[in-house]
């Protein structure tokens, strides 16, 4: 085998391909001669290639609940292994992903190699491309039939760099809540090692057991075990008889005071770091002393010794979840093996190694293990009875070796309830209570038990080894969360044009319900009333944005093609998504060439919805993408045109759910139809931003959004305030048929780039645009994007306006790929819009052509005069400074 060719990695910030997560498309070439070769390969060599590839986690895959979460595939097809060894890959470098997918899985034309598409979550750049390589290697490498393959556990290269890359994974409790909230369809996101489940003003953070809602001093005190006692003290809660170390000199003198025997420990270490249990005279406490001394600085505690078993007791939120028994590290006897020989075999677990975050430590035969041998009358040579345990260590640390056995069903509710306030009284939502009793069956009161250490951040592994078959985290999760899927509402806004203002229009609608709603469009990103960014984030980057937020009850998103293409799907699923229309625009980039393409494209996001789908029946492309809606999904239609659209009628006939406008002897009134009965919102002209219901691309904006908001189970009296309420501050949706102030002659600023848009503009003025003066437009986007454009709107222009100002967008026209193929692109532009100007007739006297759009504003706002109209079609940014510098105290209203 030679190599298999990486052709493409195409790296997704959103969702793509049906994934969940961030996605990875990548695309193979491999020889046409694999698969035969591959097709021989059993099963179980592929699941030790997996083993040699996840050498710390590959235990999962022998318990039930990892089985259940994460089957392996029975095939033996070799691109459904690509996906799945990669993901297992980053599954081992803790990162939180799930899934993947085949693509495609063609040979080429000329039958010589094998083309294939996978789609792959991702969470690191670095770690997925590298780990994609060493998977391939390995795959070559047991098609080539080696027999120890050399991109594994044997490569010493390999372990370093997954050691290196796991270290700055999630840590395993919170890449465990990551799983859990999974399953419970919860959304996942990651800051740095923080983790998000849930959106807005319903998210819970994690990292590892640590919530967002743990109490920061209860976390400091429960540090410090010298005040974990005091406060347990105060509460009369039982714990050892407990001394501060006052110098090695006085030690004995301490310890005869506790009595005979004691424990040593540090006050602020975790995992059993430099405890020394059982202590018995005072040359080996003054030992332990200098030993502990070398492990930490932290002050000394000195303890009683406590004689009985030790517990782990997990508390969250006042419920006991888990009570397990911690095994000190050990060997049992078979009558056979020596010690030494009995740990090699332990250590055959899979489940042992020695990472610090390693479910189980392997056990060592070090000097702390012999001493403990010597104690019990043991050496590494010695060949113990059948069954008979041999500690390697004196204290019940997972972290050394130790093992746990689960306790839950038979704890006495005595010291339930022991555990469950000592967490009230410490103040913590999930805690970990260290318990020694003689008899966890029986009540503390009466066998002596203790608390000897309370822990604000408690690890699982002690749960995880003694129940692998349940899920844990996932009932942590339950009684954090609750039955919350921790997701708000969400509106995915999707077409050609008046996205932005269907997206402002639901957000005032959300606003006047009194709840808060955070919106990103191309014209900006806000919280609530409070304005975030006038960026374009629209998409994937305004939507974390809002997501993100804790403020957010609702999040309504912008989705851009441009969008779509770059980063992906900013959510796993939406609640409601709308397909306004899709029109001439854009096409000819991104390989979207006909209206077809960019339907099929803007059509994706219906297929990630969960609730409802609001799509125009008076757009033909726009409506053939209803095949796209999955059941139970609600489809609503709306439409300007209701008398002859024979789709919407059928569909209300039907009992579907819809908006649009009814032609009534008192004027046009806004419609909605849900499930057969028909309610009569409000009057057309009602809605501000139609001007009367003058403007109608803003009548179908109003109905798109009435339609998102009834299946958001808004209101209809917020959504009649919020629809009549809108538009009266051109503020709320700049350069949208925005009318400027303070100048002798009226002004009207949109942002028309395309025919659909600017054909729309020219039938408003000529009909509602009366004047005693001229009809003026400084035109800054026709063309700018595509040659054809010019041509299908000069001859509206034409008749519409008395004066004409042309200036390309030079930004847009660099990237035109109309454009940017000639040497200058601009003076190309300019050149072609004056030939065709003069081929379609204009008056030249009246038409002038300007190398900017702030030169053919400044001019036009110059000459106009008390009773004109001006129109300005160009990027708020080109001319708002020079309309602020031409009239200073001019205002939008």
């Amino acid at each position: 085998m030679s190599t298999i060719k990486i052709t493409r990695l195409a790296l997704f910030a959103g969702c793509q391909s049906d994934l969940d997560n961030r996605t990875a498309h990548v695309e193979l070439e491999i020889p046409v001669y694999l698969p035969p070769q591959w097709q021989a390969l059993h099963l179980n060599r592929i699941q030790a290639a997996l083993r040699a590839l996840c050498p710390g986690s590959a235990w999962q895959l022998e318990y039930p609940f990892w089985q259940k979460q994460a089957p392996l595939p029975e095939t033996q097809d070799f691109a459904q292994w690509v996906v799945t060894l990669t993901v297992r890959l980053l599954r081992e470098l803790r990162e939180p992903v799930a899934g993947g997918k085949v693509l495609e899985n063609t040979p080429s034309p000329d039958n010589t190699s094998i083309h294939i598409r996978i789609a792959i979550p991702w969470w690191r750049k670095d770690t997925l491309r590298e780990g994609l390589q060493w998977v391939l290697k390995l795959m070559l490498q047991l098609c080539d039939g080696k027999a120890v393959p050399d991109a594994g556990q044997h490569n010493p290269r390999y372990l370093k760099w997954l050691a290196h890359h796991r270290d700055k994974g999630l840590a395993p409790n919170t890449l465990a809540f990551a799983d859990a909230a999974r399953v419970r369809q919860i959304p996942i996101t990651t800051r740095d090692r923080e983790l998000l489940l849930g959106w807005g003003h319903l998210q819970h953070r994690f990292e590892s057991s640590f919530t967002g809602r743990t109490s920061a001093l209860g976390a400091r005190n429960a540090r410090d075990k010298l005040t974990t006692y005091r406060i347990l003290e105060r509460a009369l809660l039982p714990f050892p008889p407990t001394l501060t170390v006052n110098s090695r000199a006085t030690l004995a003198e301490q310890a005869n005071h506790l009595g005979w025997p004691v424990v040593l420990k540090p006050a602020t270490t975790e995992q059993g770091i430099g405890v020394m249990p059982n202590i018995q005279d005072a040359h080996t406490l003054t030992q332990a002393f200098d030993t502990v001394c070398t492990i930490t600085d932290a002050r000394l505690i000195l303890q009683k010794h406590i004689a009985g078993q030790d517990y782990r007791l997990l508390v969250v939120h006042g419920t006991l979840v888990a009570a397990t028994e911690r095994r000190p590290a050990q060997v049992r006897g078979d009558g056979h093996r020596n010690i030494q020989q009995l740990i090699g075999q332990a250590n055959r677990d899979l489940r042992r190694g020695t990472n610090s975050r390693s479910l189980m430590k392997r056990l060592q035969l070090d000097d702390e293990a012999l001493s403990c041998l010597a104690q019990q009358g043991w050496q590494r040579t010695s060949i113990p009875p059948a069954g008979t345990a041999v500690l390697l260590r004196r204290t019940a640390n997972i972290s050394t070796g130790g093992d746990a056995v689960d306790v839950t069903d038979i704890i006495h509710p005595a010291n339930r309830a022991l555990a469950i306030r000592a967490a009230r009284i410490l103040g913590l939502d999930i805690a970990g209570i260290d318990f020694i009793t003689t008899d966890i069956t029986a009540p503390w009161i009466d066998t002596g038990g203790v608390i000897c250490e309370v822990n604000a951040q408690p690890g699982f592994r002690p749960h995880w080894l003694a129940t692998p078959e349940q899920d844990i985290n996932g009932r942590v999760l339950d009684l954090i969360i609750g039955q919350s899927n921790c997701r708000i509402p969400t509106a995915a806004i999707t077409g050609t044009n008046g996205k932005s203002t269907t997206a402002n229009l639901l957000h005032r609608i959300w606003t006047e319900s009194g709840r808060t709603a955070g919106v990103c469009t191309t014209q900006h990103v806000k919280i609530g009333n409070t304005l975030i960014s006038r960026q374009n984030l629209s998409g994937y980057p305004g939507a974390r944005l809002v997501l993100e937020d804790p403020a957010s009850e609702a999040a309504i998103i912008e989705l851009p093609r441009k969008g779509l293409i770059r980063f992906g799907h900013p959510c796993d699923r939406y609640d409601v998504a709308a397909l306004l229309n899709v029109q001439d625009d854009h096409l000819g980039e991104f390989g979207i060439d006909s209206l077809e393409q960019m339907a099929r494209l803007k059509g994706s996001v219906l297929e990630r919805v969960h609730g409802a789908a609001v799509i125009n029946a008076d757009d033909p492309h726009a409506l053939a993408q209803r095949c796209r809606i999955q059941e139970p999904v609600r489809l609503w239609l709306f439409s300007c045109n209701p008398n002859t659209n024979a789709a919407l009628q059928a569909h209300i006939a039907a009992g579907g759910d819809a908006v649009y406008v009814d032609e009534t002897p008192a004027g046009r009134q806004l419609m909605i139809a849900q499930g057969g009965s028909m309610t009569t919102l409000m009057t057309v002209a009602d809605i501000a931003c139609t001007q009367h219901g003058l403007i109608g691309c803003n009548v179908a904006n109003a109905l798109a959004a009435t339609a998102i908001a009834v299946a958001q189970g808004i209101d209809q009296q917020s959504i009649r305030r919020g629809l009549a309420l809108f538009g009266q501050d051109p503020t709320e949706n700049p350069s949208r048929f925005q009318r400027m102030s303070g100048f002798p002659f009226e002004l009207v600023l949109d942002y028309g780039h395309n025919p659909a848009g600017i054909l729309t503009l020219c039938d408003y003025a000529r009909e509602h645009l009366l004047v005693s003066g001229r009809k003026r437009l400084i035109c800054c986007t026709l063309g700018s994007r595509h040659l054809r454009h010019i041509e299908q709107c000069l001859p509206a222009l034409r008749e519409t306006f008395d004066d004409i100002y042309f200036a390309g967008d030079h930004a847009r026209i660099l990237k035109s790929p109309d454009w940017k193929q000639h040497q200058q692109p601009v003076q190309h532009y300019m050149g072609t819009l004056e030939a065709l100007l003069q081929e379609h007739g204009f008056d030249m006297n009246n038409t002038r052509l300007f190398q900017s759009p702030a030169l053919a504003t400044e001019y036009a706002l110059k000459e106009s005069q008390p009773g004109d109209r001006v129109v300005i079609l160009a990027e708020p940014e080109d001319c708002l400074p020079v309309i602020e510098s031409f009239k200073p105290n001019c205002s939008a209203v």
